[in-house]
């Protein structure tokens, strides 16, 4: 009796199921190949990419802004890149404060002009969601004299 030890599938031929998947918008597939491939390898730099490519564009926000945490805290080169797929969770998360208060801190060390004009637009929006939310308690609130009845 023999047994039989299961190989995982090589890096490479990972690596290439993923970039073929993603290039025919099979995300569901290539999430399925990322959790393979973390589960055997490391990610570098551009898989990490694409896997929050993937992430963003399943709307798996929360996973998304978690990885690009990790990310950023490890230094990759691609700042601009994790920063605003980190931005786009955080909005896509309805988290506006967090969203306007991020691009505050970081958009003297975004390097890319382009990046610095998607993120404007972010913040003009996680503002204007604020001041919508803002203007719903001042018209749901009781005012003084309501609340001596």
């Amino acid at each position: 009796m023999s047994d039989i030890i299961p190989f995982p599938r090589s890096r490479e031929k990972l690596i290439r199921d993923i970039k073929v998947e993603f290039n025919q918008n099979n995300l569901e597939k290539v999430y399925e190949l990322f959790e393979e491939f973390e589960q055997h390898f490391e990610l570098d730099e551009t898989l990490s990419l694409l896997k929050c490519a993937t992430l963003h564009e399943l709307g798996y926000y929360l996973e998304l802004r978690e990885e690009t945490i990790i990310l950023l805290k490890q230094g990759f080169n691609n700042y601009d890149e994790l920063v605003l797929y980190y931005v786009k969770s955080l909005n896509n998360l309805k988290q506006y404060v967090e969203v306007v208060e991020v691009i505050n801190q970081i958009i003297d060390e975004v390097q890319n002009h382009q990046t610095r004009m998607e993120l404007f637009p972010l913040k003009e929006f996680a503002l204007s969601q604020l001041e919508q939310y803002n203007n719903c308690l001042l018209y749901t609130s009781p005012s003084p004299r309501d609340k001596r009845q």
